[in-house]
Parts: C-alpha cells; sequence; structure tokens
C-alpha cells in the first residue's frame, strides 16, 4: 500500500492507491478517519466498490465498517468534542473559516468528485459544494 501523497499528491491522505493483482491496474482505495489517522477497517476485506453511474465502472473502494470501528469512531469523537469544547469562540471560529477557505479553494476538484460518483451536471455539483 502506497499513501497517495507519496505516490501524487494531488489526493488526500486518506485515499490510497493499491495494485489489484486481479485487474493489474490501481486501485482506489478509501479508508476510515479515525482518531486523527486514516485507518482502515477491523476486517481488512470490508470494502466497497463505488461504480460511477454513468460508465458502470469501478472508481474506487471505500472501507465498510462494522459496530467495532463505530464504537472506536464514536469514543474518539467524544473525546475530540471535550478539547474542541474547551477552545474559545475565537479559536473555533478560525479553524471553521480556514476550512470554508479550503472548500473554496477546491471547490472544482469537490465538484468533479461529485460528477464521477454521484452522476450529476457539473453545474448541480458545483451548487452543492458551495452549499
Amino acid at each position: 500500500l502506497q499513501h497517495c501523497n507519496n505516490h501524487h499528491n494531488r489526493f488526500p491522505r486518506a485515499i490510497m492507491q493499491i495494485r489489484d493483482p486481479k485487474r493489474g491496474k490501481m486501485t482506489t482505495i478509501c479508508d476510515n478517519f479515525i482518531d486523527n489517522a486514516f485507518t482502515p477497517p477491523t476486517t481488512e476485506s470490508s470494502y466497497l466498490t463505488v461504480t460511477a453511474p454513468t460508465t458502470g465502472k469501478e472508481i474506487g473502494q471505500v472501507a465498510m465498517s462494522d459496530g467495532q470501528d463505530v464504537q472506536t469512531a464514536v469514543a474518539s469523537a467524544s473525546l475530540a468534542f471535550e478539547n474542541w469544547s474547551s477552545q474559545t469562540i475565537k479559536t473555533r471560529a478560525g479553524i471553521m473559516m480556514k476550512f470554508h477557505s479550503l472548500v473554496q479553494q477546491h471547490a472544482d476538484e469537490l465538484a468533479r468528485l461529485i460528477v464521477l460518483e454521484n452522476g450529476k451536471n457539473y453545474t448541480e455539483a458545483l451548487a452543492d459544494v458551495a452549499k
């Protein structure tokens, strides 16, 4: 496995590329983000194939989490919430403004992913990103 950040810097770290031995091509894998780290599901072989609705072709695989993954994520989120709650309003607002700025900066890329995954037209997808 190789993180796309090291392989190709336009992908977020949550997405990895692996060589599919059956097909001999690269497959995009998206894992869970739990406790500030990208982690595969506890059941290693639990991935759902995502297909483009317009072509029916595989565009990647996403982690299928079980109850243990969910419990781990909820416990981590509860701890993170305690930390978040202890921050000042100014600090939290700054983080949210930075997030908003990043969404705006990457609106085109996000819209193209929505088009690929959902089959929407680009204008609709861009409007979804703006929401």
